[in-house]
């Protein structure tokens, strides 16, 4: 009986060091890690200054692609939709849409 209570302890320890250490690799900062990015609010202020006019309010969605380092920005301005791509790490805007 002390036998198996032993075995079930030495596998519940060995389970929770597999958890921990697969978390850790998991919860690990991305491969942009290395580099200082900028915030997504200065992210933000890049892209609307490509609009006449916007403020942050008018930014209705703000994400960041950790892989490839770009925030992509949605700004609803006037009735209308634009969508920026700004560099994480430079704050340059790559790519910006204007609607027709």
């Amino acid at each position: 009986m002390k036998k198996i209570y032993a075995l079930a302890v030495v596998f519940t320890l060995f389970s929770l060091a597999f958890t921990l250490t697969a978390c850790a690799a998991e919860c690990a900062a991305p491969a942009v890690s290395n580099k200082v990015l900028i915030s997504a609010q200065e992210a933000q202020e890049a892209a609307i200054k490509r609009v006449p006019g916007a403020a942050l309010k008018d930014v209705s969605f703000c994400e960041l692609d950790k892989d490839k380092g770009i925030y992509t920005i949605g700004i609803y301005y006037r009735t209308k939709t634009y969508e920026a791509s700004v560099n994480a790490e430079t704050g340059d805007v790559l790519s910006f849409d204007r609607p027709s």
